[in-house]
This record gives structure tokens, C-alpha cells and sequence, in this order.
């Protein structure tokens, strides 16, 4: 019992609390990365029941990794995703305004950096403020997508912002709790290896 006390301590300290090694960055960027291909791409067929986790995905890179690098590699790899979707399958979005999606993930992944600097999920009071954060930055996320997609696309000129507005707001509870799903596994995930070594401590006693 001391033995697994003492591995999952360590997994606590290297996974849970930041800054991260970069072994455990190396860790998390894969998982991540392969969610968003497995999401986002089309590849595999049993996947397209799953939603994106793209928001989610950009919310995680600016709350573990952090760097302005991570952002950077991640965008090129949804845009890569994105392309592959259009090259394979025919299907995808590339308009004047497909640029605009980044700056909505950069909002997400920017928030989140903001919000790891300052809590964590170790307390209750805490975890709410980091769920305002996440609520208020993916609004803001659907905000620039259909903002600048209605702005900038070409596609709805003889149609009234009021009109275009009523017609995506049907989009907006799942454009939010589709990445809200994915967080709160992570989460959970987050909570659990916080709590197992002190478990684990009191049953070697």
C-alpha cells in the first residue's frame, strides 16, 4: 500500500500540479492531440458520434501546457484536420471568416491560462470559478465564430443580423455543453488523483 501511496503521490505532484514536467507535457499534448484528430478529423467512422472536443481540447492546452507554442501547434493541428476533412471527404468550411475560429480558440486557451494562474480544483469555490471561466470564455468562442462568420463569409447578405442571430442561437446549447462534458471528465480525472494519496496513506496506517 505504501508502494502505490507513493506512485500515485508522484503522479499527483507531476500531473496535477504545475508547472508540469516536460515528460507529463509530452503525456497530455499526445492524449489531446489524438482527441482532436479522433474528433475533429472524420477518420474513423465510429467516432462521428462523438462531439468536437476542439474547445475543450484548447482549454486544456491553456490550462496544463500553457505555452504560446502549445497554442500554436494545436491551432496547426485543427487547421490540418480541417483540411484533411476538405481534401478526403469533399466537406468543410474555408470562407473569409475561417481565420476567426482561432481567434475564438485563443480566447478559450488564453482564459484558461488566466485561470490556472490563480486556482486550482483543489477546493469547491475554486472549481466554480474555473467553470465561470470556461462558461463565460466558450460564449465567447461562439460569439467570434457566428459573428465573423455572418460578417465576413458572404453568405447571408440578404439576411438581417436579428434573423441571422435567432437562427444560430439553436446552435448555442450544445456549441456549450458539448466541450462542458469533456472538462468535467477532466475534472473528475483532476479531482481523483488529488484525493488518492492521502486515501492511500491512511489505509498503510
Amino acid at each position: 500500500m505504501r508502494c502505490c501511496s507513493l506512485i500515485i503521490s508522484t503522479l499527483k505532484k507531476r500531473l496535477v500540479n504545475n508547472p508540469m514536467s516536460r515528460n507529463w507535457q509530452l503525456l497530455v499534448a499526445a492524449g489531446l492531440a489524438i482527441l482532436m484528430i479522433i474528433t475533429r478529423s472524420n477518420y474513423f467512422d465510429w467516432a462521428t458520434v462523438l462531439p468536437s472536443a476542439s474547445l475543450a481540447i484548447f482549454f486544456l492546452v491553456g490550462f496544463y501546457l500553457r505555452s504560446y507554442l502549445s497554442f500554436a501547434v494545436f491551432a496547426g493541428l485543427a487547421y490540418a484536420c480541417d483540411y484533411w476533412v476538405l481534401y478526403i471527404g469533399g466537406e468543410g468550411c474555408f470562407t473569409s471568416a475561417y481565420g476567426f475560429i482561432f481567434a475564438g480558440y485563443f480566447l478559450l486557451w488564453r482564459s484558461a491560462k488566466w485561470a490556472a494562474e490563480r486556482y486550482d480544483l483543489g477546493r469547491l469555490q475554486n472549481g466554480i470559478k474555473l467553470l465561470a471561466v470556461a462558461l463565460l470564455s466558450i460564449s465567447g468562442a461562439f460569439l467570434i465564430s457566428n459573428g465573423s462568420f455572418y460578417a465576413f463569409s458572404g453568405n447571408f447578405s440578404d439576411l438581417s443580423l436579428i434573423d441571422y442571430s435567432a437562427r444560430v442561437m439553436r446552435y448555442y446549447f450544445t456549441y456549450l455543453t458539448d466541450p462542458l462534458i469533456y472538462l468535467g471528465i477532466v475534472a473528475l480525472v483532476h479531482r481523483l488523483v488529488e484525493r488518492l494519496p492521502a486515501t492511500n496513506v491512511e489505509a498503510s496506517e
